[in-house]
């Protein structure tokens, strides 16, 4: 709208000027006209945008210099986690040897703890059968005496009392190897040593015979049978229990 409102101003003058002047003429050209209103060179001034550069350029400039410092810290925390994590292998490392050594101490403890008990009233069980017996076929061969009837069921009682305390005393042993096999590295020795113990031999006593001629015949089969149930104790029991707890000692972590 200015600009329109201006060349007609200029165009009034032009006619004005060639009115009071008949003999000079003005001839305004589009060229000079453009060149009035039309700009070479716009330039903006803002100064929020040179503010912002120069802070741009200070910041750039800073982080420069910055870097230098930084990076000795980030070596020095990637240091300082590393040792942390280092450390925390080792104490972990530390804490489950600890705790293999550990229950391994309480397996074998356990399993030597239980060795005579169970052992013994295995043993204890046996030699009440064997009474038993000794005393009712002294009693239906030979004497006729009622105490020999009354030791008899005596002996049998005590036996069938011990059954109990058997059961729970092998409860336990199996449980000790149990636990034995879970922090002891199980080769093959140590496997077939627990798996004797697992497969042991029940030790099984015969009525006696009812044929036999005198009391000394009595008397020598049961000293034999005594004996021969001490060796088969010893085999099927004590023997076996003594090879674990010999074998569990050169394995302790």
């Amino acid at each position: 709208m200015k600009r329109k409102l201006t060349m007609i101003f200029i165009l009034s003058c032009s006619l004005s000027f060639s009115q009071t002047d008949s003999n000079k003429s003005l001839v305004v050209t589009k060229d000079q006209i453009d060149s009035i209103f039309i700009p070479d060179k716009i330039e903006i001034v803002n100064k929020s945008l040179d503010t912002l550069a120069a802070d741009l350029i200070k910041e750039d400039q800073a982080s420069s210099y910055m870097w230098p410092t930084l990076i000795p810290a980030i070596f020095a925390i990637l240091g300082i986690l590393l040792g942390n994590y280092l450390n925390y292998r080792n104490s972990y490392s530390l804490f489950q040897k600890q705790k293999i050594f550990d229950n391994q101490r309480i397996s074998y403890s356990k399993i030597m703890a239980l060795k005579n008990p169970w052992i013994q009233s295995i043993r204890t069980n046996i030699e009440a059968k064997l009474l038993c017996e000794f005393y009712e076929t002294r009693y239906l061969l030979f004497s006729q005496n009622k105490e020999d009837l009354d030791e008899a069921k005596k002996q049998n009682e005590r036996a069938l009392g011990l059954i109990k305390d058997i059961s729970e005393y092998q409860m336990q042993v199996f449980e000790a190897l149990g636990f034995i096999q879970t922090c002891f590295v199980i080769d093959n020795e140590l496997q077939n040593a627990i798996d004797d113990i697992y497969n042991f031999k029940s030790i099984t006593i015969r009525t006696f015979p009812r044929n036999l001629k005198n009391q000394n015949e009595l008397d020598e089969l049961f000293n034999n049978q005594n004996k021969r149930m001490i060796e088969l104790t010893d085999e099927e029991y004590k023997d076996k229990m003594n090879k674990l707890i010999d074998l569990l000692r050169t394995k302790f972590v």
